[in-house]
């Protein structure tokens, strides 16, 4: 197999199409647990800075 260099574009492309199935199957699954670990990680520090809010705003000078 024979890539020309400097072109990353069509060296993924061969390389995605020797093991396309594979390769998808695994993006996917990374995928989805990169973006349910952002998910989960959003919403724990969205609810701490809810809560840091709302203490600066009650301990807070009016």
């Amino acid at each position: 197999m024979q890539l020309r260099a400097g072109n990353p574009v069509s060296e993924t492309a061969a390389l995605a199409d020797s093991s396309r199935i594979d390769m998808r199957g695994e993006m996917v699954r990374r995928w989805s647990a990169r973006s349910a670990l952002r998910r989960m990680r959003w919403r724990g520090s969205c609810a701490r800075a809810a809560s840091r809010c709302a203490d600066s705003r009650t301990a807070g000078p009016a």
